[in-house]
């Protein structure tokens, strides 16, 4: 069972005594981290109202002395016996005879790129004398109170911050000073000494994932709304009820087999791993809105400032007052080419704050038949610019080393495992060495190594070097992996997931594959890497589904929903909307689903349950692992299997017999359950379930979308007729036009489908699965020492940039700029660029490049908005006497008053144009001619007339691509993008008149030819 090259061990004794001494080992390693947590556990559950080393010092052990003095006097007996040990010690001296888990010498990539030799810690075991092994026990006993003292001071800063101690502060301090501890306390070393111990194995995962669940959970039972009593009691206290419930749950589930010690490091090492390592807190608080109604509207209820930490818009969104909007700017699409829109700033506010309340009820059909259909608000931004957060969300190239162990085999030998051997079967072997380590490793090698070769792609250039044909055979080969492994068990829900990707039978997604990465034709060739990212989504879709289906129910908002119904709400449905049914519902579970609260009860038992079931998958899966490497020397089992060894080769994924066998097996061991109530809840799970798999590839129908009362109020030509307003009434008729046709036309996403696409453009903001992720399958260290420090001051950054641009600052740096542009326009644009460099700066040391310039374009950009003059005012010599005759209102900035005199605003088409200029030559943008920063997107025609001819607008967004000039970085695609030239106004205004009189033409010499006709 176990590889043992020593001398003398070829026989089932010897086996046995290794077996032994493995034991012995791995006793001695729990017994650090035992002391560890008897000695801290005077604070481990206390508030942590001062930094541990601090609280640790006042502290007591149950014998009356001190944690600390303990602690020392510990790490120096190992010491001294590890130089005792060592002036004594030979080869063949009886105390060489100890075995301890081994390291080894790896070459691998580093976060930077770069080769590097690291120590892998392993999982064997090596012979040691008493000096290595001292030594061992001594990184062990460190790396434990490291992680128990990093935990507690997350917890402390949080609260610091919670309580207002760093006046003044923004919310980057928070995180910065999670920095310096995680430099201090948990280099990536100790990580993988912690993570490599046999006690801190499954139990520690399926807590960790009981951490994220429940906090989806919570939120998703809130609407994915941060009210303050959830905020402030719930999630501040020092065990909060959540926590307690975590806490009860493990002791109900493993407290008969697990001593209690151990419960309490699982629980304590869960917490730091999901607070500090995944930043799990922050990224679900960020996701969710802040306090609104149901309508979207301000409450005005106080939060704590942190809590929006990677929220852009939070202010703007919680406030929605004049000053943080910018005078209503705040409720215009991010990065829009204004020419698809004549700019008039009372419509673009108007139509952006009613989209913005109506996805409250309508999800993301709110924004269906009006111009910024397609485009998220800057009030909606979220996380989604520049998706940051733990270390999962935030990897990039950081992670790609600590799993490259694992793949070594299908590397080129001769690029330090930089690049991919290509051949039929190599990225397919490469996917299944890693598939069972988690999602997160899957897409960074997807990413790294299946994108490898058109990474050129990125450009969108239609010059992007074509793919080697080693490179097509090996994508085709996993296209068809995939297709065998993922599409074809899951068809009934998979059919739906991949956009317009077929999946109708292997040969047609392999093939598509194929032509993706060899047309020749513009629509592929500038779309590689998008469309290639959406087969990838499309899969990532079908595993969270394999292995966590409760996350299709947790995650989804209204807001951002498919169209304003929730899965849980049509499951529910399913189940009881019939008289019949609902009968028959209440007489099995003993619940009246027309009662809300014992509905709800009962659902949230149900999904609870179904979470437990991925959490022992997750602890199965993870102990197969173990044996698998033990046999076959990876964590996969047969490479030539479509399916892993995992359950008997069913591989890691949930069906109806595992939930069944899992929570019969849970309920049954429980003593606080009886044998009806068991049945009653496994019956419940598995009616979820199968509801949830009924609806998760459903694409919605006409009657669906119809269902949602406030869709249906669109069409209602009663209260249509009761709106005087005549421009109100027309968009509100083509909403709901647009809608229909949308629903009729089939493309309506299914539940799979939208959680793909969300995927793929950063809805989310964050990893939805990082939790899932064993930490001792991957070598941290190869990402670097300071992983988590870096993590942090990274989300630090991004949380300093969200505040000085997205918060009360960007009024300050506003009212700098209007004061200048009346006098001086130069003045003004050097205003706005020093107010953009600032911001810029101090983030600069810890972000990449493209994530402060896309930031920096999108506030940058914010700014022409809020100056730019409406186009009738900047074009039309009457209208603008007419303007200012009756002192109309001629841009969001004349909506503004600083030190009582309203400031003016004078950006009209060549002022536009001489800011991108402006900004290049101040650094702000970059200056370039080449294709390499060309952006493209579909076509998304709204012109008033034109995008009223049936089918014209849908078969343009699927045929059609252009210049997306908003999102380029340039002097010349900011005045693209803001003003069209004088030719492309008059083409937009008067192009419909010459087209219908063109058509009248046509037609009147039509109508002549068949009189001529019938006169001969």
């Amino acid at each position: 069972m176990f590889k043992n090259d020593r001398p003398g061990y070829t026989d089932l004794a010897s086996a046995q005594e290794r077996e032994l001494e493995i034991m012995v080992s791995d006793e001695f390693a729990r017994l650090m981290s035992k002391a560890v947590i008897t000695m801290y556990s005077a604070i481990l559950h206390e508030a942590p109202d001062a930094q541990f080393s601090h609280m640790a010092s006042g502290a007591v052990t149950q014998d009356n002395r001190n944690p600390e003095q303990v602690y020392r006097r510990m790490l120096a007996m190992l010491t001294q016996l590890s130089d005792r040990a060592q002036q004594v010690e030979t080869s063949d001296h009886p105390l060489a005879q100890l075995i301890r888990r081994g390291e080894k010498k790896r070459i691998v990539i580093g976060a930077n790129g770069g080769a590097k030799e690291i120590i892998v810690p392993a999982v064997e075991f090596i012979d040691s004398g008493v000096s290595e092994f001292a030594q061992y026990l001594r990184e062990i006993l460190e790396a434990s109170r490291g992680m128990v003292e990093y935990g507690h001071n997350f917890r402390f800063q949080m609260q610091q911050f919670q309580s207002g101690v760093d006046q003044g502060g923004t919310p980057n301090l928070f995180l910065k000073q999670v920095a310096a501890h995680a430099k201090r306390e948990l280099p990536s070393e100790r990580l993988d000494t912690i993570s490599r111990l046999d006690h801190t194995g499954e139990l520690v995962e399926a807590a960790r994932m009981k951490y994220a669940s429940k906090f989806q959970q919570l939120f998703s039972a809130r609407e994915w709304r941060r009210t303050p009593d959830l905020v402030i009691r719930e999630l501040m206290r020092s065990d909060t009820r959540l926590e307690e419930e975590i806490r009860g749950e493990l002791e109900e589930q493993y407290g008969d087999t697990v001593e209690p010690w151990l419960l309490s490091w699982a629980y304590t090492m869960a917490r730091t791993e999901f607070m500090g390592i995944d930043f799990g807190y922050h990224q679900t608080t960020s996701y969710a809105d802040p306090n609104l109604d149901k309508d979207g509207k301000p409450t005005f209820t106080a939060e704590d400032a942190y809590q929006a930490i990677l929220n852009f818009g939070d202010d703007a969104m919680r406030l929605q007052i004049k000053p943080v909007l910018l005078a209503g700017a705040m409720w215009a699409p991010v990065l829009y080419d204004w020419r698809q829109w004549r700019f008039n700033h009372d419509d673009v506010e108007r139509i952006g704050k009613r989209s913005f309340q109506d996805s409250f009820k309508m999800g993301k059909l709110a924004k269906m038949g009006t111009p910024i259909e397609g485009y998220d608000l800057y009030m909606e931004l979220g996380n989604k610019l520049t998706r940051r957060g733990g270390f999962f969300t935030n990897s990039g190239s950081a992670l790609t080393g600590t799993y490259q162990e694992w793949i070594r085999d299908v590397l080129d030998p001769g690029s330090d495992g930089k690049k991919m051997a290509y051949s039929r079967d190599s990225l397919a072997q490469g996917w299944k060495c890693l598939e069972n380590i988690g999602v997160d490793v899957l897409r960074n090698y997807f990413e790294t190594f299946a994108l490898g070769e058109i990474k050129d792609g990125t450009s969108m250039s239609d010059k992007a070097p074509e793919p080697s044909e080693k490179y097509v055979t090996a994508m085709k080969g996993l296209a068809g992996f995939l297709w065998d492994r993922y599409v074809e068990p899951n068809n009934d829900i998979a059919k739906t997931a991949f956009g317009d990707a077929p999946v109708d039978s292997k040969g047609s997604f392999v093939n598509y594959v194929g032509e993706i990465l060899t047309s020749g034709g513009t629509e592929y060739k500038l779309r590689r890497k998008e469309l290639m990212s959406r087969v990838y989504a499309g899969i990532e879709a079908i595993m969270i589904f394999e292995q966590l289906p409760s996350t299709y129910l947790t995650i989804e908002k209204r807001r951002v929903s498919e169209y304003g119904v929730l899965l849980s709400e049509r499951i529910r449905s399913s189940i009881t909307a019939p008289t019949g049914q609902a009968a028959e519902f209440e007489r099995t579970y003993g619940v009246d689903s027309t009662d809300e609260e014992q509905w709800f009860r009962w659902y949230r038992t149900a999904v609870a349950d179904l979470a437990f079931v991925e959490e022992a998958l997750r602890m199965a899966t993870s102990k197969e692992m173990d044996q698998i490497l033990l046999e076959q020397g990876n964590l996969y089992g047969n490479l030539d299997n479509t399916r892993s060894s995992i359950r008997q080769g069913k591989g890691n994924r949930i069906d109806i017999d595992y939930i069944e066998q899992t929570l019969r097996a849970r309920f049954t061991a429980s003593t606080r359950i009886t044998p009806e109530e068991r049945d009653r809840r496994i019956k419940a799970t598995l009616l979820l379930y199968s509801r949830l798999k009924e609806q998760v590839g459903h694409v919605p129908t006409v009657s669906d979308v119809l269902s949602n009362k406030a869709i249906a109020a669109l069409g209602d030509k009663k209260k249509l007729a009761d709106i005087d307003d005549k421009t109100i009434r027309k968009e509100q008729a083509a909403r709901y036009a647009a809608i229909l046709e949308k629903a009729q036309s089939g493309r309506m996403n299914s539940p799979i489908g939208w959680l793909a696409g969300g995927i793929q453009d950063g809805t989310f903001g964050f990893s939805l699965t990082s939790q899932t992720i064993p930490l001792r399958y991957l070598h941290m260290s190869a990402s670097g020492s300071d992983t988590i420090s870096k993590t942090a001051l990274q989300t630090a950054s991004t949380a300093e940039l969200q505040y000085r641009m997205g918060g009360f600052s960007l009024w300050g740096g506003a009212k700098k700029a209007l004061g200048a542009l009346g006098k001086d326009p130069e003045e003004a644009f050097k205003a706005i660029f020093e107010y953009v460099n600032a911001a810029k700066g101090p983030s600069s040391d810890y972000l990449d490049s493209a994530t402060v310039g896309t930031v920096g374009l999108a506030y940058l950009d914010l700014f022409q908005l809020f100056l730019r003059q409406d186009d009738k005012y900047a074009r039309s010599v009457p209208a603008r006497i007419d303007y200012e005759a009756k002192d109309k209102k001629r841009s969001f900035s004349d909506n503004t008053v600083a030190d009582g005199a309203k400031l003016p605003a004078s950006m009209g088409i060549y002022e536009q144009h001489a800011l991108g200029i402006a900004a290049t030559e101040s650094g702000v943008l970059p200056y370039y001619k080449s294709a390499n920063g060309e952006q493209w997107r579909t076509l998304n025609l709204n012109h008033p007339t034109l995008s009223r001819i049936p089918g014209l607008k849908n078969y343009l967004a699927r045929h059609v691509r252009v210049r997306d000039f908003a999102r380029e970085q340039s002097a010349e695609s900011r005045g693209r993008a803001h003003s069209a030239s004088e030719r492309e106004y008059e083409l937009y205004v008067y192009l419909p008149f010459l087209l219908l009189f063109f058509a009248n033409f046509i037609f009147g010499a039509i109508k002549n030819g068949i009189k001529e006709l019938k006169i001969g």
